[in-house]
C-alpha cells in the first residue's frame, strides 16, 4: 500500500512538472516615456525669464509638457517661479498641437504681464 501511494505521488509530481510552463517570462508591456528637455532665456527691459521645458511622451498621442519658469527683475532678483504642466494631445487637441507652441505661448504671456511697467 505504501509503495502504491508512494508511486501516486511520484507520478502526480511528474506530470505537474512536465506541464509546468517553462521559458522566459517577458514583463507586462509598458509605455516607454521619452523626454526632452529645452532651456530658454527671454527678456524684454524689464524682466528676464529663464525657463526649462520638458517634454515628456506618454504615449502614441499624449505628451505631458511641463515649463519650469525662474522670473527676475532688472536688478536680477528672483521674483517668481512657476512650475507649469499641460497635456497635449496631438493634432486633436483643442488648444496646442505640441508642446512648443504651449511653451512660447505660455513664455510670452507671462513677459507680456511681468514686463509691463504697470505690473504690481
Amino acid at each position: 500500500m505504501k509503495k502504491l501511494l508512494m508511486s501516486l505521488v511520484a507520478v502526480a509530481f511528474m506530470s505537474s512538472a512536465v506541464f509546468a510552463k517553462t521559458g522566459e517570462v517577458k514583463p507586462a508591456e509598458k509605455t516607454v516615456e521619452k523626454t526632452k528637455v529645452y532651456t530658454a532665456v527671454a527678456g524684454k527691459s524689464n524682466v528676464k525669464i529663464v525657463g526649462e521645458a520638458k517634454e515628456i511622451k506618454k504615449g502614441n498621442f499624449k505628451t505631458l509638457c511641463r515649463l519650469t519658469m525662474s522670473i527676475y527683475n532688472t536688478s536680477g532678483q528672483l521674483i517668481d517661479t512657476q512650475v507649469l504642466t499641460y497635456t497635449c494631445y496631438g493634432a486633436t487637441d483643442m488648444f496646442y498641437s505640441n508642446c512648443g507652441e504651449y511653451f512660447s505661448a505660455t513664455i510670452q504671456n507671462y513677459q507680456n504681464y511681468y514686463g509691463n511697467p504697470n505690473h504690481n
